[in-house]
């Protein structure tokens, strides 16, 4: 179980990597419109599936998944009140998908769980392991009695033992013929003997195939809240994140064919009618930012004194690691090692506390103060294995195009220093790039914006005003900037926020009220185009969000659906609620954002 739970974290790992560029032609038509009566990309029963949330957790943990913070159970008045969002969004998107279908929307009803936590501040949907029960591999070879390969687009692993859920409903031919149509680098064509991969391409894993098993993501219907996150918002806001949650969940953004049609460039414009269209130098900026995304540090908010955010991933999860393997008392980087602790795994994380950032400079530091004397390629107390630095480096580079190799002589330090040059120059690049999609109107059409836009015509069809939906925005940024500048000075959370192409919900708040506009010395008001943030993050800058919502609202001229009827307990009272639950709560690992 262990070994699988380690391979299958890879392949799940590596998935966003492989999600993060479009198809031939970009966009598959039957997303065409993002607007009224289009509230799932694919309507297919392989997009989703049912599972006990035991299985859910277990399925996380071969996923990868550390996070272990427990559920509150159902009943409870937290968990019904979102439920009862969920509800009212669902009352909305099913009956319509079977009307422009004319087939029932396949999604299982979603199921609000409240994570009982206190340092998570996130509500999430996440995949789950579906088994396909086809075999996978040759005709020609028989698998291994028991044996599981997961399937992605571009490559197969191995994956016995881990936990899947079994959907009743599928079938070996209608799998191959949904999988394909995404056209995947690991096309499959389905027999009497299982599937057959078709590609060569493909890369296949020793060991994955052949394997009487198939496994895949599929979408569980598990929507997540945690305490502290709820205790923050208020009602409105609350469920503007419901309605952005099941964006994922009805679009199927964890499985490889719905995270397939996004990460495109469009040209923006105020009166954007449908889902936005690949811009016509699409190609040539995809190329671009081909060489500079580094999913390894999605989300990262880049702190340190001497590395680029972008070696981050290879100094906490593959040089320490080796270091701590080194027990010997004359060991040269003992320092170092030494300075490692439970810290790692936050400062690893999206948003580390200000004391894991405090401890990865103290660690970067005596790091490399000892690294000119650790030799790579030897043997003894003053020297590291070539092999297993350079196989981290290679799952763990700054950028998809970075090259890794050893020097003859290269020490711990001059392997990083090299590396450090070029994550430093993808820095720049990254950052032109950003610049260059501001100043010239492009976007980056991400699955979070496509559930952003979910969200804003949901919340509407819900009752709330377009005025309602951006202050619900505002309200979450207010307490994001509350949440991640406990015990920073304004000083370090200012610069920051800089760090990460964010502003504060003060600064943006300033720039709605303004419709997004600057006045110039002759007091014109001209319109400002926000910068979308770090290439790395999918959900883009807080206030490039919040930008692109009031272009929505603007462009569409929602008009307000019927107002929900008010719910007991007082919305007041279940913060309450939700705060004493927060404050009772054991610390778990930080979750992944969704």
């Amino acid at each position: 179980m262990r070994r699988a739970a380690s391979v299958i974290a890879l392949a799940f790992g590596l998935l966003g990597a492989a999600c993060l560029v479009p198809g031939d032609d970009g966009v598959d038509s039957s997303e065409a419109a993002h607007t009224a009566r289009a509230f799932t990309a694919e309507n297919s029963p392989y997009s989703w599936t049912e599972q006990s949330y035991e299985d859910f957790r277990v399925s996380q943990a071969n996923l990868g998944s550390t996070f272990d913070a427990p559920a509150l159970a159902d009943g409870t008045e937290l968990q019904v009140r979102l439920q009862t969002w969920l509800d009212r969004i669902d009352a909305i998107v099913r009956p319509d998908v079977e009307k422009e279908t004319g087939t029932p929307l396949h999604a299982p009803r979603p199921i609000a769980k409240v994570i009982h936590s206190n340092n998570t501040f996130n509500a999430w949907v996440s995949g789950t392991l579906a088994c396909t029960g086809t075999p996978i591999g040759s005709s020609s070879a028989a698998p291994p009695p028991g044996s599981s390969a997961f399937l992605d687009f571009d490559y197969v692993v191995p994956a016995t033992g881990a936990v899947c859920a079994r959907p009743a409903s599928w079938t070996a031919s209608g799998f191959a013929t949904f999988w394909n149509a995404a056209r995947p680098t690991c096309s499959i064509r389905a027999s009497e003997t299982g599937f057959t991969i078709e590609k060569p391409a493909c890369q296949v894993t020793e060991g994955a195939a052949p394997a009487a098993d198939t496994m895949v993501i599929a979408t569980s219907p598990y929507i997540q809240f945690s305490t502290d996150l709820v205790m923050h918002l208020d009602e409105n806001a609350i469920a503007l994140v419901a309605a952005h949650e099941l964006g994922h969940y009805y679009m199927a953004h964890g499985t490889s064919v719905g995270r397939s049609k996004y990460n495109f460039w469009y040209a923006l414009g105020d009166r954007q009618q449908t889902r936005p269209a690949r811009a016509p130098n699409a190609a040539e900026l995809e190329a671009a930012y081909k060489e500079v995304v580094s999913p390894a540090v999605s989300g990262f908010v880049p702190f340190g004194k001497k590395f680029s955010a972008r070696l981050r991933p290879l100094l906490l999860a593959g040089v320490a690691p080796l270091l701590q393997e080194r027990t010997e008392a004359d060991f040269v980087c003992a320092a170092a090692r030494d300075a490692l602790g439970p810290w790692v795994t936050d400062a690893l994380g999206t948003a580390p506390s200000p004391d894991a950032r405090t401890a990865y400079e103290a660690f970067e530091k005596k790091l490399a103060a000892c690294a000119p004397q650790l030799a790579l390629g030897e043997a003894g107390s003053r020297a590291l294995s070539a092999g297993q630095v350079l196989f981290a480096a290679g799952r763990a580079r700054p950028g998809p195009k970075a090259k890794v190799s050893l020097s003859l002589g290269d020490t711990l330090a001059s392997f990083l220093d090299r590396l450090d040059v070029k994550a430093k120059e993808l820095d720049t690049k990254a950052a032109r790039l950003v610049q260059r999609a501001k100043q010239n109107g492009f976007g980056l059409y991400t699955t979070e914006q496509a559930a952003d836009d979910f969200a804003v015509e949901l919340a509407s069809k819900l009752g709330l005003t377009g005025e309602e939906i951006l202050g619900g925005w505002v309200a979450f940024m207010e307490a994001a900037d509350a949440v991640t500048s406990y015990g920073l000075t304004p000083e370090v959370f200012e610069d920051a926020m800089k760090q990460a192409g964010e502003l504060t919900a003060k600064s943006c708040k300033t720039l709605l009220a303004a419709d997004f506009t600057t006045t110039d010395a002759s007091g014109h008001r001209i319109p400002m185009t926000m910068s979308l943030g770090r290439l790395e993050e999918p959900h883009h800058a807080s206030c490039y969000r919040l930008f692109n919502m009031w272009r929505e609202i603007r462009a569409h001229r929602y008009t307000p659906g019927p107002r929900q009827p008010e719910l007991q307990p007082p919305w007041s009272v279940l913060r309450e609620q939700a705060a004493q639950l927060t404050a009772m709560a054991a610390a778990p690992p930080a979750a992944a954002q969704p």
